[in-house]
């Protein structure tokens, strides 16, 4: 009797080892599966549509920015990344956004110009130049220049020194350089407006995830 015990013990004993192995070896599949999907998704970004170098963190260093598109996704989402060098030259990633650029053509022109980011984008009825300094591994947003047509007569440029809180609009008759009307107004904002809280370059509301409160007086 004890033997038959004992050893129906010893099976149930067998049997909840197995399970428990069956368990972990399950349990490791499905994250090996799920780190598989993560892993594909972010690999979809295949196509290159632009990488362009230069030194914006003033390192001594090339710094790297691409925007890529997913090649899977129907919607086809467009990332940007920005990669900042490092002390020992190396790049590490600082920014990584797939909401930023809407995906419609035309997509917004990037470049670096004199150790700055300039972006160049088309807005609801006009363009935008967005200008943009690297300070402390942050690009913020320091010009925009912007030029919008009213559907009529009348184009309104504006140039908007987020350094120096000078914002000047002009209003000019369409195909004239001849003022109609200009104004000038002080608009200080701090902090400045980061690179990664622009959402799709729409100048006229600056679309930040995170509006500043400005104070506004008239010059």
């Amino acid at each position: 009797m004890n033997t038959y015990i004992e050893y129906m013990y010893d099976s149930l004993n067998d049997m909840f080892t197995t399970m428990k192995k069956l368990i972990l070896i399950i349990s490791f599949l499905s994250n090996l599966a799920l780190y598989g999907q993560q892993k594909t998704t972010n690999d979809n970004f295949t196509a290159k549509i632009q990488e362009l170098e230069g030194d914006i963190n003033h390192d001594g260093y090339p710094d790297k920015i691409v925007l890529s598109m997913d090649t899977v996704n129907t919607a086809t989402p467009i990332k940007t990344e920005v990669f900042l060098s490092k002390p020992n030259g190396k790049l590490r990633l600082a920014l990584s956004s797939t909401t930023m650029i809407e995906p419609r053509f035309p997509l917004p022109n990037f470049a670096i110009e004199n150790g700055q980011l300039h972006i160049l984008a088309d807005i609801t009825d006009g363009h935008a130049n967005y200008k943009f300094r690297c300070r402390n591994g942050n690009l913020e947003l320091i010009y925009l220049e912007k030029g919008t047509w009213d559907g009529k007569n009348t184009t309104t440029e504006t140039q908007f020194n987020l350094l120096t809180g000078i914002k000047t609009e002009q209003v000019k008759a369409l195909g004239s350089e001849e003022n109609l009307q200009e104004r000038k107004t002080k608009i200080k904002i701090n902090p400045l407006p980061l690179l990664q809280e622009l959402n799709q370059f729409d100048a006229p509301s600056f679309r930040l995830n995170k509006t500043p409160q400005p104070t506004q007086k008239n010059q």
